[in-house]
């Protein structure tokens, strides 16, 4: 699965405190199931629903991160579970491998949310997305912009500042740990 555009991506997104795994369509469930607690909840974008049902199907506390999605399988308030939650997963649009970004769409309802509150975030992202830089990104986003339906959030780490006293906070303004899951093949 090792490309130059891989490479990159991984060695600039590491370099800022991400990690990286590889994966098939396949295995991802497998691979999941090894990033995520056990014993916390895991909230996924919609569009990864089918993922949620089977890291569920797994033993895990796992949902669609919305209001239905919670109560499809349990009788707590969705506020309660997020608060509670270990993992936020979502989806991504691409990546882009000069800086280590990945634009991450609304996800179907809740992504900003999913990714940003959670302390620790997975954005699972299609090896065939990634883009060498932000000047070839940005017309398949502006293409896509009308079907994704909101707004395109670039990540490149786990949330960091150096607003205090020029002293590098990781975790002030969302998650602390940051797992890219790279997915070779079909589309997971």
């Amino acid at each position: 699965m090792s490309t130059p555009l891989t490479e990159a991506f991984a060695e600039r997104m590491q370099s800022v405190g991400g990690r990286i795994s590889y994966t098939t369509a396949e295995a991802l469930v497998e691979t999941l199931d090894g990033l995520v607690e056990r014993d916390r909840p895991v909230l996924f974008t919609p569009e990864l629903r089918d993922l949620a049902r089977q890291l569920h199907d797994a033993g895990h506390e796992a949902y669609v991160g919305t209001r239905e999605g919670v109560a499809e399988h349990s009788e707590a308030e969705f506020e309660e579970v997020l608060e509670r939650a270990g993992t936020g997963v979502s989806g991504s649009l691409l990546g882009i491998s000069s800086t280590g970004s990945i634009a991450v769409g609304p996800g179907g309802g809740n992504g900003g949310l999913l990714i940003a509150f959670p302390p620790h975030s997975i954005i699972v992202l299609q090896a065939d997305s990634l883009r060498k830089n932000l000047a070839e990104a940005l017309p398949e986003i502006e293409r896509r912009f009308g079907e994704i339906g909101g707004e395109v959030v670039f990540v490149s780490g786990p949330s960091r500042t150096a607003d205090i006293e020029m002293l590098s906070v990781v975790g002030v303004h969302g998650p602390t740990g940051l797992d890219v899951v790279i997915v070779d093949g079909k589309e997971a």
